[in-house]
């Protein structure tokens, strides 16, 4: 069959994931199967651009390069996650929401 195509631009540059997880696709595009997992905070280094909105990253998973693609929504050049020093004090047990109305894992 005929499949579809995507012009692609190379590059080279550093980025950080801004979703809270995502999967790393073998081809630009929802259809692709899921290489590996990257969540919010994870480097990738961009190896190229394609015309779909999609972009060719690589990033080190468990010891080893996976080498796939994601929505370049899901990216950004800022870190997402700022490491934070100071010291805070629980008054008391409370409930984190991760998304309003929603409690962690719902």
């Amino acid at each position: 069959g005929q499949g579809n195509s995507v012009k692609v631009a190379a590059c080279s540059d550093i980025l950080y994931v801004t979703a809270k997880a995502a999967a790393l696709r073998s081809v630009p595009g929802d259809e692709g199967e899921a290489l590996a997992e990257v969540g919010l905070g994870d480097e990738v280094s961009r190896s190229a651009v394609c015309d779909n909105n999609w972009s060719k990253v690589s990033v080190e998973k468990n010891g080893n390069k996976v080498i796939g693609y994601i929505q370049n929504q899901m990216l950004s050049a800022d870190i997402q996650i700022q490491p934070e020093n100071d010291q805070v004090e629980v008054k008391a047990d409370s409930s984190i929401l991760d998304y309003p109305g929603r409690k962690d894992g719902e």
